[in-house]
């Protein structure tokens, strides 16, 4: 997962130790019910897509290791917007988004190794596009 700082434009940041990551895409499509007492059936037409909050975890990083990721999602500012993005080589694909974010590590114990999570709050639509460098 990398991720740009606000505005949009500035340079990419990638986020280390990623473990796990929700479905990526659009998903079912929201509809609205237009169906009268004229129908035999319901009927829809699709509605915008609704926003939505995507979760990633990472392996929690000292905070004064080089590149730590537990610093990078510390120091991110809460009420900023910024724009995120996940590439897959395999596929040659990559997605961005504009989101707010907010971060928690995850619960531990003794001999476990320490998770942060990473919350974004989808503000914008999704662009799917050709894997560039």
């Amino acid at each position: 997962m990398r991720e740009k700082a606000a505005p949009p434009g500035g340079a990419w940041e990638q986020v280390r130790q990623l473990i796990s990551m929700p479905q990526l895409g659009v998903g079912t499509p929201d509809t609205i019910d237009i169906t009268t007492l004229e129908s035999i059936m319901m009927e829809s037409i699709p509605a915008l897509p609704s926003p939505d909050e995507m979760t990633f975890e990472f392996r929690a990083m000292p905070y004064d290791m080089t590149n730590s990721n537990t610093k990078y999602i510390i120091d991110l500012d809460r009420a900023k917007t910024y724009e995120y993005q996940v590439r897959n080589p395999k596929l040659g694909v990559q997605i961005t988004w504009e989101g707010m974010c907010v971060h928690n590590f995850a619960d531990g114990g003794v001999n476990t190794a320490q998770n942060i999570t990473l919350t974004t709050m989808i503000s914008g639509a999704f662009v799917e596009e050709p894997l560039t460098p």
